[in-house]
């Protein structure tokens, strides 16, 4: 890691614990917050006005709950709420609803969570401690729609598996605390409730405890499923899907721990089919579906040697696989920022920077929510 990333990693850690914060410095090494200090949210429910003032407010009101959270995970804590809202510029939007202006941020968490990562990943900020803020920021609008929602015991369970929840309760609880609206209180009620179902369910402190990973796995795929019901172990192919950017190291790993075992590679469809990574991959998609496919019906053990960057991508490759009983793996890469971009350098391929940072900016960590096994390779 260069000195500049170690600097950055440290501040980031450090602001966490600062005794009091000069917002004024954290202004100027955010790339966010310009922007996030000229969007003006809805004027009912957050009549405290932007985006910016918002955050602040409800970093504050989590430092008020700091002692409730344990020291070790309390960086992360700090980090989600400071980032909560970076995408709400990027999604915001109007309508006048009965006379009245509404202002919307429609699938800010999850852009939201992308760009959090992205931001901490290229600061050089550790990967454990950047998979939390993901996961909190992802989640953090949902404990204020999930009590009434007929998914809500699933819902519980799923964030088990890649939170905490009394982290995304407090969280949830500053955010709320964070505005000027008529319904906080209402509001405040509601979080309680969802706390006592969660702590109901045996998932305030833990995650939910499946039969086994199959178990697990079985559940996740779909909603209305019991997470009582332990299926077979699965009796197809053993795969291990691959998820890195480009450059990540993922042809050298295969050669090292999977040699000679069969590979579906789009990088090897592409020069097979002539078909540069900037262009239409359409072809090339189909071509290793189909490969895959038939290792699948033989029951072979093979490795998807793709990017699967996105969470989307990579239900393409393992909901084909688990569509086939197959046990899967995924084997996730994480090298800091300048071997990634030397590492792309040196391949014989390049793939061009306007499609690294477009891969990039989709970039969503793996979770136990889609695998049997998520293994992070160093």
């Amino acid at each position: 890691m260069s000195v500049h990333h170690q600097n950055e990693a440290s501040y980031w850690a450090a602001l966490a614990y600062a005794p009091a914060i000069d917002w004024n410095d954290v202004a100027v090494r955010l790339p966010f917050a310009a922007d996030m200090k000229t969007c003006v949210q809805d004027p009912t429910y957050h009549a405290e006005g932007d985006v910016w003032t918002h955050t602040c407010m409800v970093v504050r009101a989590l430092c008020e709950r700091r002692a409730a959270i344990a020291p070790e995970r309390w960086p992360g804590l700090f980090l989600a709420a400071l980032l909560h809202d970076i995408a709400k510029p990027a999604t915001r939007s109007e309508e006048i609803d009965n006379g009245r202006l509404r202002v919307h941020h429609h699938g800010h968490a999850r852009l939201g969570a992308m760009m959090a990562w992205e931001f901490l990943w290229r600061q050089g900020v550790a990967r454990t401690l950047r998979e939390q803020v993901f996961h909190l920021v992802r989640w953090h609008q949902r404990p204020f729609h999930m009590l009434f929602d007929k998914s809500l015991e699933a819902n519980i369970i799923r964030y088990s598996l890649v939170g905490a929840w009394p982290e995304l309760i407090a969280l949830a609880q500053a955010d709320n605390l964070g505005r000027i609206a008529p319904n906080t209180g209402e509001t405040a009620t509601d979080l309680a409730l969802l706390q006592a179902e969660v702590e109901e369910r045996r998932c305030w402190g833990a995650a939910w405890p499946f039969a086994s990973d199959a178990a697990r796995v079985w559940f996740c795929r779909a909603d209305g499923r019991s997470p009582y019901y332990d299926p077979p172990p699965p009796k197809g192919s053993e795969v291990v899907v691959l998820s890195g950017l480009p450059g990540a190291g993922k042809d050298t790993y295969c050669r090292t721990h999977f040699h000679g075992l069969p590979q579906v590679s789009l990088d090897a469809w592409r020069e097979r089919l002539d078909i540069e990574p900037d262009e239409t991959q359409g072809r090339v998609i189909q071509a290793a579906l189909e490969e895959a496919r038939q290792y699948l019906r033989a029951k072979r053990p093979f490795v998807w040697n793709a990017t699967n960057v996105s969470r989307l991508n990579r239900d393409r490759a393992t909901g084909l696989c688990l569509d086939y009983d197959a046990r899967v793996e995924i084997h996730a890469f994480d090298p800091p920022p300048e071997r990634l971009f030397a590492q792309n350098r040196q391949r014989g391929a390049v793939v061009p920077a306007t499609v690294l940072d477009r891969l990039i900016a989709k970039w969503e960590p793996p979770s136990l929510t889609e695998a049997h096994v998520v293994k992070w390779v160093d």
